[in-house]
C-alpha cells in the first residue's frame, strides 16, 4: 500500500513560508553562533583570570580547580553549539531546496529541523534533570 500517492501538495504560499523559515533560521542560527562564540572567550577569560588569582578562596571552586571547571563550561558550550549547527543546516538547505527544487537538498533540510528538535529536547531533558540535582543536593545539605 503506497500512502504517499494521497499526501497533500506543495502550494505557493507554503514555498514562500518556507522561504521566510529559511531566512529566520539562518538568524537564529547566526545569532546562536555569535553568542556561543562570545561565551567561549569568556570561559577561556574566566579561566585566565582564576589562575593569575590562585590566592582567592573560592570554596569548593579552589578545589576543582579552574582548568577542570573550564573544560566543564566548554562543553556545555558544544552542547548548544550542535542544535546551531542542525538550525544552520537546515536554513542553508531549505534555501537550496526551493531555489533549485531539489528533493535531496528538501529532505536534508527537514532531516536537520528534526535533529534540531531531537536534540533540543535532549538538552532540556538534561538541563531539568541537572537543576533537579542541584536543589536535591541543596535541600539535602539543610
Amino acid at each position: 500500500m503506497n500512502h504517499l500517492i494521497d499526501t497533500p501538495k506543495a502550494t505557493e504560499s507554503m514555498h514562500v513560508d518556507w522561504a521566510i523559515t529559511a531566512r529566520w533560521a539562518n538568524f537564529l542560527a547566526t545569532v546562536s553562533f555569535v553568542f556561543i562564540g562570545l561565551a567561549a572567550i569568556a570561559v577561556v577569560g574566566i579561566m585566565a583570570l582564576f589562575s593569575e588569582f590562585d590566592s582567592l578562596q573560592l570554596g569548593p571552586l579552589s578545589e576543582i580547580g579552574e582548568g577542570v571547571l573550564g573544560l566543564v563550561f566548554l562543553v556545555g558550550i558544544a552542547f548548544y553549539l550542535i542544535p546551531a549547527i542542525f538550525l544552520f543546516r537546515f536554513a542553508r538547505h531549505l534555501k537550496a531546496s526551493l531555489e533549485s527544487n531539489h528533493q535531496a537538498y528538501f529532505e536534508s533540510a527537514w532531516a536537520n529541523f528534526r535533529n534540531y528538535f531531537r536534540w533540543a529536547g535532549v538538552l532540556t531533558i538534561a538541563i531539568i534533570l541537572a537543576y533537579s540535582l542541584f536543589f536535591a543536593f541543596v535541600l539535602g545539605r539543610l
